[in-house]
């Protein structure tokens, strides 16, 4: 076979496979409309039974190449938009190539019919979230009522929250026995099945807390535009219930509170601040404006917030209802915004160097400060220098690697800013996807390199991050295609590294 017939016939192969996976699918749509009208998936409860719709599936090897594909366009370091991921990297070939290196036929995106847990489902995820305590760090249900809730007759704000609840816990938590017929996907499918529904009940807290807990469950899986939109709706809801104020106007005459009214909003207050730490980092993320103006809110920490000079935000310790985490550190959050508005922001890219040097000055100050104030043996300089013995690496949680990434990321964006160029070419910088960012920096700066620098310590790294990745798709099975994926993509970098070192020797 000539060199030139060898990319037709990969191609010829991939219009196969999508052929085949596409006559897959219909298949599966017609057995799921067969099912709908035998009324195998109508609801126990009172509301009609959803209409089947597609969604997105994270199992589906194409979804996720599909998300890759979005994800990477942003992953790429610099600011030259001629040196964007394509310009790099070949990722159509990539993807051909791993279709056709599998050793077994993937399994077409399946079409998810919705289905509603049983009313045991849902009370055992919602015990499993109270008695795990995890309303530290998710603080997006109100326990208290919820359980009230669960001995009446559901509506359907009430039924949308308890099952997106179930949805979140059984996939987080999957591997438990009590989870292990648990369909989160399909839970998931009937919440969403309801949003004309839902977003007619704009003061309604249940439904304020089932759209926050859609957008956190369908964000990490890919769909972060979605998780956006849904994002927005909650925002409206929570400005409609004065969340967004410590204390309204409703509330001002303390005396007089009912303690129930009281513990309602801080909830509401607590629900708050989820919803802001996603903005806040989707908008930078991307560099586009967030769906909170900081003008509108009250920016004050809950009251039982972490302290900062405690070590409880970075090492694993007994979780406790009287003191909130969150998945990372909220004051990174409020200097994301500040990050955003004062050097990404379409005013600020307007402003004269000098004046952008200055605030890249203060901006980095009042980083410097916040880190100062984290606990000497919580420093992120002295984990990323490697200056901290291995048991003390190991002991920090996952919300203290959280927290050392985002300290980097604002640290990236603040400095990234100072490189001149027009508004599109800043909003290409650094993208908060931490580890591909990271990859292909290295693998840029290897590919680049014009000084002759050293290059086997970005080597090494590289092929460290890829024995990661190999390690997860192994303990996984091979089974889960975003470890399929991402260990096939490190190692093409790692191989066509080496392959270009051994020309140039």
């Amino acid at each position: 076979m000539s060199g030139t017939d060898a990319p037709k016939s990969a191609c010829n192969l991939c219009r196969h496979r999508k052929l085949e996976e596409a006559k897959a699918q219909i298949k599966q749509l017609k057995e799921a409309l067969r099912l709908e009208r035998d009324g195998q998936h109508r609801s126990q409860y009172s509301t009609p039974a959803p209409t089947p719709i597609s969604l997105f599936d994270p199992c589906g090897f194409e979804t996720t190449i599909d998300a890759f594909r979005w994800h990477l366009q942003f992953c790429t370091p610099g600011v030259d938009p001629d040196k964007r991921l394509d310009s790099l990297f070949d990722f159509d070939a990539f993807s051909c190539g791993l279709k056709q290196s599998l050793d077994s036929p993937q399994t077409p995106a399946k079409v998810i019919t919705p289905k509603w847990p049983s009313r045991l489902m849902m009370q055992q995820s919602l015990e499993y979230f109270e008695n795990n305590k995890l309303y530290a760090i998710f603080p997006m249900v109100d326990t208290v009522a919820l359980k009230r809730i669960l001995d009446t007759e559901l509506d359907s704000a009430s039924q949308a929250c308890l099952t997106a609840l179930t949805a979140f816990i059984t996939r987080l938590r999957r591997h438990e026995p009590a989870f292990s017929e648990a369909d989160s996907c399909a839970y998931m499918q009937a919440v969403l099945s309801m949003l004309p529904q839902l977003v007619m009940e704009h003061t309604n807290i249940r439904v304020l807390e089932a759209l926050m807990i859609l957008a956190l469950d369908l964000a990490p899986q890919g769909q972060p535009q979605t998780a956006e939109l849904l994002m927005s709706l909650a925002v409206r809801i929570l400005y409609n219930l004065k969340g967004n104020l410590t204390n309204p106007m409703h509330l001002n005459s303390q005396a007089s509170l009912d303690p129930e009214q009281v513990r309602l909003h801080h909830h509401l207050r607590a629900l708050f601040w989820v919803v802001y730490a996603i903005d806040k980092e989707m908008s930078l993320r991307r560099c586009q404006p967030p769906i909170i103006n900081d003008a509108d809110c009250d920016l004050d920490l809950p009251a039982t917030y972490v302290s900062i000079k405690s070590d409880h935000q970075f090492f694993h310790s007994p979780l406790s209802l009287q003191e909130l985490l969150y998945p990372t550190d909220l004051r990174l959050a409020v200097l994301k915004s500040k990050i955003y508005r004062l050097l990404y922001s379409s005013s600020s890219l307007r402003l004269p160097e000098s004046t952008r040097l200055h605030l890249i000055r203060q901006l980095d100050e009042e980083l410097g400060e916040l880190k100062s104030q984290f606990p000497a043996v919580c420093q992120p300089d002295i984990y990323a220098k490697g200056d901290v013995p291995d048991s003390l690496l190991h002991d920090l949680s996952l919300r203290g690697v959280n927290t050392h990434l985002e300290y980097y990321h604002c640290l990236s964006k603040i400095h990234g800013a100072c490189i001149s160029g027009s508004g599109s070419a800043m909003r290409n910088l650094i993208y908060a996807q931490f580890i591909f960012t990271a990859v292909f920096a290295l693998y840029q700066r290897i590919t680049m390199n014009n000084f002759g620098y050293p290059v086997h310590e970005d080597l090494r790294l590289l092929e460290k991050v890829h024995g990661i990745f190999v390690n997860l798709r192994d303990a996984d099975g091979g089974g889960f295609p975003p470890f399929a994926v991402s260990e096939a993509l490190i190692r093409s970098l790692v191989t066509s590294v080496n392959g270009g070192h051994e020309e140039n020797r």
